[in-house]
C-alpha cells in the first residue's frame, strides 16, 4: 500500500466556480457587514457567504463572552424604546433606570450567558457592566432624542451600470439640533475610516470615474486592484460609510420605518458614530481628523459635508471588485490571518 501526499490546495477560488455565486449574491441584498468580509478577505467571504461554511459552535468560557454584544444591543433597545423622541434631562435617574433593565434581563431564565459563564465571571460582567452604562448615560449627547431603534433600512446604489440593493441594520437614529445621527454600538474593538484617506482626492476621482464606466478595460481592472488595495490599507471597514449612503438615499424610507413615524422631524441627514461601550461610552465620529485650533466653522462644515459625500465612493468600490472578481484571492494578512475562522483551509 502507497501512500501518495495530497498537493496543497490553492489559495484562490477560481472565477467559473464562484462567479454565478457572486452574481447572485450581489442581485440579493448585500449588508454591511458581508462588504467587510470581503474587504477583510475575498477567499474568506467566498468559504462562508458563497460556500456556506460556518464556524464551529463552541462555548465561550472567557470573561467577554460573544453573546455580551447582544445582551447589551437589547438592554440599550429597550431603555431607549422607552423614552423615544426624549431628551434624557434626568441623567442619574436614567442611568438608574439602565441599570435596573440590564439586571432584569442578565437574571432572566433565557439570559445564555447564565449558561456559558461561571457565577464569578458572571458577577465581574455585571459589576463591569454596570460601570459602563453609568459613563455611557452621562456621556449622552445634550440634544440627542433616539427615534429609531434596530431598524433594517434599505437603498438601491448604481455601480458599473448595475442597480445592487443595500441592507444594514442600524442600532440607533437620533434626532440632533444640527439633523440626524446614525449610531452604531460596539463592545469591542473599533475599526474606522484612516482620517487620511477622505483628503485622497485623486483616490476618490478615480473611484467615482470607474463607478461611472459601463464596462471596464484590462487598464481598469488593474486600477480598481490598486484602489481596492489603498481602501484597505486605510480601513478595515466600511460599516459607518454603508449607513451613511443608506440613510441619505431616501429620507422618506427612514421616516416609514420610524418607531414613531408621526414624530418623524423634517431635517437632513447629518452626522455618524460609533458609541464606545467598551470604555466610556463616548462617541467616535466617522471624521476622526483632530480639528484645527484656528479652523472656521464654514471650514468644518466643508470638511464634514467633504467626508458624507465620499461615503458612496468607498461603498462603490467594493461593490465593484465583487462585481468585477476574477479570482477570490487570500489576502495573506497576518494580523487577521491568526483570527480568522478559515486559517485551516489555506495552505501555505
Amino acid at each position: 500500500c502507497r501512500l501518495t501526499p495530497m498537493q496543497p490546495a490553492p489559495r484562490f477560488l477560481a472565477v467559473h466556480e464562484v462567479l454565478q455565486l457572486m452574481q447572485d449574491r450581489l442581485a440579493g441584498l448585500v449588508s454591511p457587514s458581508a462588504m467587510d468580509k470581503y474587504l477583510t478577505c475575498p477567499l474568506a467571504f467566498g468559504f462562508e457567504c458563497l460556500a456556506g461554511l460556518k464556524e464551529q459552535d463552541m462555548v465561550n468560557e472567557g470573561d467577554d463572552p460573544a453573546g455580551l454584544g447582544t445582551l447589551i444591543h437589547k438592554v440599550l433597545e429597550i431603555f431607549h424604546g422607552r423614552h423615544l423622541n426624549e431628551l434624557l434631562t434626568d441623567r442619574d435617574a436614567a442611568s438608574k433606570e439602565l441599570v435596573e433593565v440590564f439586571k432584569e434581563t442578565i437574571h432572566a431564565p433565557e439570559c445564555l450567558l447564565q449558561k456559558t459563564l461561571p457565577p464569578a465571571s458572571l458577577a465581574m460582567l455585571e459589576a463591569q457592566a454596570i460601570r459602563k452604562l453609568d459613563k455611557y448615560i452621562h456621556n449622552q449627547p445634550d440634544d440627542s432624542r433616539p427615534i429609531l431603534l434596530e431598524a433594517e433600512l434599505r437603498a438601491t446604489i448604481s455601480v458599473c451600470n448595475r442597480d445592487i440593493s443595500l441592507m444594514g441594520r442600524i442600532d440607533r437614529m437620533d434626532r440632533r439640533e444640527h439633523g440626524l445621527v446614525v449610531l452604531d454600538y460596539k463592545t469591542g474593538h473599533i475599526n474606522n475610516v484612516d482620517a487620511r484617506l477622505w483628503d485622497m482626492d485623486d483616490f476618490f476621482d478615480k473611484v467615482d470615474a470607474l463607478a461611472s464606466a459601463s464596462t471596464l478595460d484590462a487598464r481598469d481592472h488593474e486600477l480598481l486592484e490598486e484602489l481596492f488595495q489603498t481602501l484597505r490599507q486605510n480601513a478595515s471597514s466600511i460599516q459607518l460609510p454603508c449607513y451613511v449612503t443608506i440613510c441619505r438615499s431616501e429620507n422618506r424610507h427612514l421616516r416609514l420605518a420610524s418607531n414613531t413615524p408621526d414624530a418623524w422631524p423634517d431635517a437632513p441627514f447629518r452626522n455618524a458614530a460609533f458609541v464606545a461601550l467598551a470604555e466610556k461610552g463616548q462617541e467616535i465620529p466617522i471624521d476622526t481628523r483632530r480639528r484645527k485650533s484656528k479652523a472656521s466653522c464654514e471650514e468644518l462644515a466643508e470638511r464634514h459635508a467633504l467626508v458624507l459625500n465620499r461615503c458612496p465612493n468607498l461603498v462603490e468600490l467594493v461593490l465593484m471588485h465583487m462585481h468585477n472578481a476574477r479570482e477570490l484571492v487570500q489576502m495573506g494578512d497576518p494580523r487577521r490571518c491568526a483570527w480568522c475562522t478559515y486559517a485551516r483551509l489555506c495552505q501555505s
